[in-house]
C-alpha cells in the first residue's frame, strides 16, 4: 500500500478521474504465486475509497477477477500497444510490470504507450535490481549472476518464464529513467529502505493536462 499512498500523493486523482492499471494480474495467475503475491500484485484494485474509476488492463484472461472487483472495468491488451486513443485516461498506474515486457527497447515502448494514453500523469513501479533479494525468486544475490547461469537456476527452481530477458529484465534507477525517451520531467525515487530501496518508482505529471473525463477506447 506504500505504492498506492505515493501514487495518491503525487498524482492526486480526484473523484471522477479515470485511472488505467496497466498490467493487472488476474486472480488465477495470482493464486499460482501464493498468498503474498495474491495480496500485493494488484494494490490499486484493493483501494476502493478513492472515488476514481479504475480500468484494469491485462494481456491474460481475467477469470474470476471480474466478479471479485465489481468496482472496476476490464480491458484485454498489451502494455506495449495499448488499445486506447491518446490522452484517453487521466492517469496510468503500473505496478511491477515494466520488468516483464522484454528488452530495453520493449520497456521504452511500454513507457511511451503509458505516456501517450495518460492526460495527467503516469506512475510506474518496479523492483530495484540493486536490492540483494529479487522478489520474483526470493533467492539472495541470484539475479546478479550471469544471465545464462541465472536462467538455468530459474528453470531449476520451476520458473522458466523468468529465465529469459523476455520474462524478466530488471532495472536500476538509471535504466528506469532511461526508459522515458519522451521529453517529460520524470521523477525516479525509492520506496523501502532509505539507502537501498527494494522498490523503484518513476512518475511524470503532464503540465498540459487538466480536468477529469471518461476513457475513450478504440
Amino acid at each position: 500500500m506504500r505504492k498506492v499512498q505515493r501514487f495518491l500523493e503525487v498524482m492526486r486523482p480526484g473523484p471522477g478521474a479515470v485511472v488505467l492499471d496497466v498490467g493487472f494480474a488476474p486472480e488465477g495467475k495470482e493464486a499460482g504465486y501464493g498468498g503474498f503475491w495474491a495480496e500485493n500484485l494488484n494494490p490499486l484494485a484493493r483501494f476502493k475509497s478513492g472515488g476514481f474509476q479504475i480500468i484494469a488492463l491485462s494481456i491474460d484472461p481475467f477469470g474470476d477477477a471480474i466478479w471479485n472487483y465489481p468496482h472496476m472495468q476490464f480491458v484485454r491488451g498489451d502494455g506495449r500497444a495499448l488499445p486506447f486513443k491518446p490522452q484517453a485516461v487521466d492517469f496510468v498506474f503500473s505496478n511491477a510490470v515494466v520488468e516483464h515486457v522484454g528488452s530495453r527497447e520493449n520497456q521504452r515502448q511500454f513507457v511511451r504507450e503509458c505516456l501517450t494514453v495518460a492526460r495527467k500523469g503516469v506512475f510506474i513501479t518496479t523492483p530495484n535490481y540493486l536490492f540483494p533479494v529479487d522478489p520474483h525468486l526470493s533467492v539472495p544475490f541470484m539475479h546478479f549472476l550471469p544471465r545464462p547461469l541465472f536462467g538455468a537456476l530459474a528453470r531449476l527452481l520451476g520458473h522458466p518464464g523468468l529465465s529469459t530477458v523476455e520474462g524478466l529484465n530488471s532495472l536500476t534507477a538509471s535504466s528506469l529513467q532511461g526508459c522515458f525517451t519522451v521529453a517529460v520531467q520524470v521523477h525516479v525515487e525509492g520506496i523501502g529502505l532509505p539507502l537501498l530501496p527494494e522498490t523503484l518508482v518513476a512518475w511524470v505529471l503532464h503540465p498540459l493536462a487538466s480536468g477529469g473525463g471518461s476513457a475513450d477506447t478504440t
